[in-house]
């Protein structure tokens, strides 16, 4: 696009920049879109409103999405409000296309913050209240191999361009 625009294509023009700034909030308007769409599950839309303009004027991401756009908080923000909503809908549905789609957005969330992972347990631990019904998810979980193949495929997609890039720089260091 820079040099369409007649700006240097060096990642750090005017352009750039700007395109930054507007994926950035792309993405946290993405979040915010879904995570409205669970909270409206369980509030009304007044509260629903109340709650998303707390979180974003209450928190850091206001400062993350308009002014460090090049930090991943609104991606990951986005992206994590994604597998909720989505672990909602994998309890009402359990459809393969769901384990796939929070399969390959954990993976994406584990390869911009590999820390991140931990976000694997709102899906396993959605709607969990005790014990008994822990292990009645583990059994249900073992019953659906294919699903969690998938899942688990879906998973390593994001991260294997990482670990070629990995593989050869090794071989550029050697």
């Amino acid at each position: 696009v820079a040099p369409l625009l007649k700006d240097k294509a060096d990642g750090y023009s005017a352009t750039y920049q700007v395109l930054l700034a507007f994926s950035s909030i792309f993405y946290l308007m993405l979040g915010l879109y879904y995570f409205r769409k669970l909270l409206l599950n369980y509030f009304s839309d007044k509260i629903t409103a109340v709650v998303l303009l707390c979180l974003y004027f209450g928190t850091n991401l206001f400062c993350y999405s308009t002014l460090d756009f090049a930090m991943p908080h609104s991606y990951l923000f986005s992206l994590t409000c994604i597998v909720m909503y989505f672990s909602k809908k994998l309890y009402e549905q359990p459809t393969t296309r769901i384990y796939i789609l929070l399969g390959f957005l954990i993976g994406l969330i584990s390869l911009i913050r590999p820390t991140d992972c931990i976000i694997i347990l709102i899906p396993l631990l959605y709607g969990i209240k005790n014990k008994v019904e822990f292990k009645f998810r583990i059994l249900d979980l073992l019953k659906e191999k294919t699903k969690i193949f998938m899942f688990c495929l879906a998973f390593v997609i994001p991260l294997i361009p990482r670990s070629e890039e990995r593989r050869v720089g090794k071989k550029c260091r050697s």
